[in-house]
């Protein structure tokens, strides 16, 4: 999965299949980062949302995905643990 964009606090993000060329992705994020500056969507996204808007690119997003990733096997989710 490539990731392209997140939203802190509502998790949001958009993602491709793994192997999604790195043109589209780049489209893709452009695109993205574009709506992600446009003070329309700012205001819409956060009234509905009660989020913020935080524009992350694909690198930063995937490294946030991982490091979500890793607490959560550290914290026994995903590993049928009961506790």
């Amino acid at each position: 999965m490539k990731s392209i964009w997140q939203t802190p606090g509502a998790d949001t993000f958009i993602s491709a299949p793994k192997d999604t060329p790195d043109e589209v992705i780049d489209i893709l994020a452009e695109g993205v980062k574009k709506a992600c500056e446009n003070p329309e969507f700012i205001e819409k996204f956060e009234e509905t949302a009660s989020a913020e808007v935080k524009y992350c690119g694909p690198e930063e997003t995937t490294k946030i995905l991982k490091e979500q990733k890793d607490l959560m096997i550290q914290l026994g989710w995903g590993t049928g643990y009961q506790g």
